[in-house]
């Protein structure tokens, strides 16, 4: 022990005879604590979050015909329709690269689970294996896409308008972010560039995806990029990026990791939205599977 005197007051240094501290291996296991996932039925399905009203929460669309109506403002706003941009529509539910949020997400009621092998996933079942919105034909299809977004996010975006007379606020996790897209063998649009916008910071990304790291692409179940056409570490990856909940909660991130836990992610809210770019003037659909799956 030393001493060091400064004026009235003394300060005290303890020296250890160590610098290195000591290490204590501890260890638990948890693996016969198995709680089951649940999917409820009647709590699960296509809700309209746009609803002209800030504040309101997203209600259940009804079933017309053998379908659900997926709605776009931005397609019924009248007038010469431009292809989607950053700029038009006005209210931050676009981006330059013709990515349109719908007016509507999927809602799902859920108990989550403990088990790191099973999630609930969405997909698509294309018969010719691309996920997406599909011409009755098939000969055209146009990408969907979907992104996990708290309920009060949806409530405070519910009476923006394409018009731009109210927006989705630049801090909401609706904002839609750049999308990079491969453009070759190893290239990508923008040189992989992420710029600041929203509430999204500026980064580079390495491989095609969107800036927020948070917006999925649709995977389809008859693909050979499904997980259940892959094994080892490529199927584990497959399996996480299709999960809309897992084990570590609802999937906020590309990877499966989930920062959605709690009461005020459940039921949780799936936007869903569309590349536009390629559209043709004729009518689209698909059937958008959720279901509880394992690996």
């Amino acid at each position: 022990m030393r001493m060091l005197s400064l004026g009235i007051a003394t300060l005290f240094i303890i020296q250890s005879a160590s610098a290195a501290g000591i290490p204590i291996p501890v260890s638990v296991d948890f693996t016969s604590w198995a709680l089951p996932f649940g999917l409820s039925t009647s709590g699960t399905g296509l809700v309209l979050w746009r609803t002209g009203h800030a504040g309101d929460t997203p209600s259940f669309i009804s079933e017309s015909g053998a379908s659900y109506p997926l709605s776009f403002q931005y397609l019924s706003s009248g007038g010469t329709i431009s292809l989607p941009s950053s700029t038009n529509p006005k209210d931050h539910s676009a981006n330059d690269q013709s990515d349109l949020w719908s007016d509507d997400a999927i809602a799902v009621a859920y108990t989550k689970g403990n088990d790191t092998r099973s999630a609930i996933i969405i997909y698509t079942s294309n018969s010719n294996g691309q996920a997406g919105l599909q011409t009755a034909d098939a000969s055209s299809t146009l990408p969907l896409i979907w992104k996990a977004v708290n309920l009060a996010d949806l409530q405070n975006a519910a009476g923006a308008n394409v018009n731009g007379s109210i927006v989705i606020s630049t801090s909401s996790a609706l904002y839609m972010p750049t999308e990079i897209q491969s453009t070759g063998p190893s290239s990508l649009s923008n040189n992989g560039a992420c710029t600041t916008e929203g509430p999204y910071l500026a980064s580079t990304r390495t491989n095609n995806g969107f800036c927020d790291y948070s917006t999925h692409y649709m995977m389809d179940s008859n693909n050979s990029g499904w997980y259940g056409n892959l094994t080892g570490t490529p199927r584990t990856n497959a399996f996480n990026y299709a999960a809309l909940i897992g084990a570590l909660g609802v999937n906020t991130t590309e990877q499966g990791a989930g920062t959605g836990i709690g009461s005020s992610w459940n039921p949780a809210y799936f936007v869903i939205g569309t590349n536009v770019g390629s559209a043709l003037s004729a009518s689209y659909s698909t059937i958008i599977n959720v279901e509880l799956l394992s690996q």
